[in-house]
Formats: C-alpha cells, sequence, structure tokens
C-alpha cells in the first residue's frame, strides 16, 4: 500500500482536454478574461469613438440653444415681433374702426387742436373731426385717414416735441407692437429707447426720433384691423 502510494504522487496531473482553456481564479481571472472579449470584438473601439464625439456634439448643442440666465435682452421679455411689416403704405382708417387705428386718430386730432374723446371708436364725432382737419389742409373731406391725410396728421415726436397726445400715440404704437413703453405722455429716455429699439427691428436708421418713417412703420406693425 505504501509504495503504490508512492507511485500516485510521482505520476503527473492529467492535461486539460484539446480546446479547453485554463482560466485563472480569482479576479486577475475576470480581469483576463474582459480583455480577451475586448480584443476580440472588432468594433469596440470605433463605437466608443463615435458615441463620445456625438455626446460632445449634443452637448454643444443643447449649450448653443439653453438662454443665459438673468440675460436683460428686450426682445426676450418683451417678445418682440421680428416679422417684417404687414405693409409699407398707410393703412386706412375710417368710421367704424375700433381700438388701434381709432385711439391713433383721434389722439392725432388731440395733437392737431381738435376736442375729440379718446374711446378707441371711429364714430361720427371722430369722422367729423377728420372732415375739418382735410378741409383746413386742402384735402376731399370724406372723414377717411388714408395716404394722403396720415402724412399730414402725424406730428414728429422727440425730445422737443410739446404735443403730449402725439407722444402718446407713438407709446401706444410702440407698445402694441411689442417694445414695451410707459404711457406718459411725455419724451423720455426710455420712449427713446424703445424707439430705437424699434426702429432696429424695422430696418430703419436707429435716431429715436417718430418721424414719418417710423409711424408708417409702427402702423403697419399692429394687429389686425378691428372694425365694427
Amino acid at each position: 500500500a505504501a509504495a503504490e502510494a508512492a507511485a500516485s504522487r510521482k505520476r503527473p496531473a492529467a492535461a486539460p482536454a484539446p480546446g479547453t482553456a485554463s482560466v485563472p481564479a480569482g479576479p486577475a481571472g475576470r480581469r483576463g478574461a474582459t480583455a480577451r472579449w475586448w480584443d476580440r470584438s472588432p468594433v469596440a473601439y470605433p463605437t466608443l469613438a463615435i458615441a463620445s464625439v456625438l455626446l460632445l456634439v449634443l452637448g454643444g448643442f443643447v449649450w448653443w440653444l439653453a438662454p443665459t440666465a438673468g440675460r436683460s435682452d428686450a426682445k426676450a421679455t418683451a417678445n418682440v415681433s421680428d416679422r417684417p411689416s404687414q405693409g409699407t403704405d398707410w393703412p386706412l382708417a375710417r368710421k367704424g374702426d375700433v381700438l388701434w387705428k381709432a385711439r391713433t386718430v383721434q389722439l392725432l386730432l388731440r395733437a392737431n387742436g381738435f376736442d375729440v374723446k379718446v374711446d378707441a371708436d371711429y364714430g361720427p364725432a371722430t369722422a367729423e373731426a377728420v372732415k375739418q382737419f382735410q378741409s383746413a389742409h386742402g384735402l376731399t373731406p370724406d372723414g377717411k385717414v388714408g395716404k394722403d391725410t396720415w402724412p399730414l396728421l402725424i406730428i414728429t415726436v422727440d425730445s422737443r416735441t410739446t404735443k403730449p397726445d402725439a407722444i402718446t400715440a407713438v407709446q401706444y404704437l410702440l407698445h402694441h407692437a411689442g417694445v414695451p413703453t410707459d404711457s406718459t405722455g411725455t419724451y423720455t429716455l426710455s420712449t427713446m429707447r424703445s424707439l430705437k429699439e424699434f426702429q432696429e427691428s424695422r430696418n430703419l436708421p436707429a435716431t429715436g426720433i417718430g418721424d414719418e418713417g417710423t409711424w408708417r412703420a409702427l402702423l403697419n406693425a399692429q394687429g389686425p384691423d378691428q372694425h365694427t
């Protein structure tokens, strides 16, 4: 028995079966297995590179779109419209108009010395005042404010303007064109900045002066016509 035990100890260990790889036990063995899987994958490195590039591009795009916190951009806070004017000609204001057309005509009539009520309703009294204004300026008194009457009715608005109703009309039109402006009847620094901002948005010279071109652009930048 002792001889058989000695002989058993002297025999070599059985070799592993052909095609079978022995994997070392423990963490080292697991790392080796992972490395061999990575080496066997022909798309591992290209896939990782493409994914990294895509993530960088996506991150940059999101950063570019994100608004800057706390910015004071007036167009962002005031929702200023960047669309072109709906037209370049003077709009037609006539009896039955309400809201912005009627209010603007009434304010300008008051600035020209006519005692009309500013109620945003182009009624008989407003139409009659327009006829009187037209007659005084050699125009056909039809009671309608169009391409011939507007240029005579408007008043240039700047720091020297002494007609509060004309300034109020500009401030009103600015506010409803998307540029927040206080209706004070006084040409302030805020009014000048609002005018410049509007002029820049309409590709007009940014003078801060409510001249004929600015008046026409302001009128064309208002909302849809309202008529009763």
